[in-house]
């Protein structure tokens, strides 16, 4: 298996947030649903095995799903490196995480 990085978007996606205004604390909550199945690199054969069984089987699992409250900021801001956050969990192929 070649595992890289490919650009590429979810062209069905619909949810809802609150910021909270608080610098340290970015979101109140979030909600994301992702149809899956709208997965779009701009490359056919890839966006069909994108969707299949083996990957996120679209046929059985439709939705992506991430809800969460109360989200921090981990790390620098401004620094060099994407500051990343820490809240909430997803939902793909029916199992938390």
């Amino acid at each position: 298996m070649i595992v890289g990085l490919v650009d590429g978007r979810f062209n069905a996606i619909e949810g809802g947030f609150v910021v909270t205004g608080d610098a340290e604390r970015l979101f109140g909550w979030i909600d994301v649903r992702v149809d899956a199945a709208s997965v779009d690199t701009k490359v056919e054969a890839r966006d069909d095995d994108l969707r299949s069984e083996r990957l996120f089987g679209v046929g059985s699992f439709p939705l992506l799903m991430f809800s969460g409250i109360d989200c921090a900021l981990v790390g620098n801001p401004c620094g060099r490196s994407p500051a990343s956050s820490r809240f909430g969990a997803s939902h793909l192929l029916s199992r938390s995480r």
